[in-house]
């Protein structure tokens, strides 16, 4: 690297306001978590309707665990970032709460309760049921698990609509509540519909009177 090309770099960054690079850094990590955490609920979505006939071990119940782990991790560098952004942008003069950053810290919120159920509920169902697919699972298991993925995607997904549209920053309570609703609701209905479809799917390979083997 040339010299002409450092001193570039040094007047960027010594004309740049200590602010700036603060809300740049944290702007960074909060995409960063973000970019992460919603990938690895779609990857660990797709990954378990791929093995939903496949017989469930604990290998694969100690892999979902630590993607959870990860997911977490994700969630917790979310909340120090927004935590920070939200900070300074609260601090500046004649600054105030918006809808917007209200609603992403409902949607956080959200994200952490669900994360603490799938902890605390959802994995230690899963695990009740090892060396047995998915299919074979009791129906309101199936449930619970397609409500928890359901939720885990939709929030992801709304702080990423909530991070990147522009749309969002000028819409009022009402707009935002409709819309962030929508995405969750719709969420929902799709992977409960197919847990329902699965569950059906498991019903038709048993024949009548016989119990999937435990």
């Amino acid at each position: 690297m040339s010299s002409e090309t450092l001193h570039a770099i040094e007047a960027m960054f010594a004309g740049t306001p200590p602010r700036v690079l603060m809300r740049d850094a944290l702007v960074l990590c909060h995409l960063a978590a973000l970019a992460a955490g919603l990938g690895m609920v779609i990857a660990t979505d797709l990954w378990v309707l791929r093995r939903m006939s496949a017989p469930f071990g604990l290998r694969r119940l100690a892999g979902l665990c630590r993607t959870h782990r990860l997911i977490a991790r994700a969630l917790g560098v979310l909340w120090v970032s927004g935590l920070g952004l939200a900070a300074l942008a609260l601090s500046a003069p004649g600054a105030e709460a918006s809808p917007k950053l209200a609603a992403k810290f409902v949607v956080v919120s959200g994200l952490t309760v669900t994360a603490i159920v799938i902890r605390r509920i959802a994995l230690p169902l899963t695990a009740r049921g090892h060396g047995r697919p998915l299919l074979a699972l009791p129906l309101g298991t199936k449930c619970l698990l397609a409500v928890c993925a359901g939720l885990s995607t939709a929030g992801w997904g709304s702080a990423l609509l909530l991070g990147g549209a522009g749309v969002m920053a000028r819409a009022e309570a009402p707009a935002l509540i409709a819309v962030i609703g929508a995405v969750h609701a719709g969420m929902v209905v799709v992977m409960l519909s197919l847990a329902l479809l699965t569950h059906e799917r498991a019903d038709r390979r048993t024949p009548a009177g016989r119990v999937p083997a435990q």
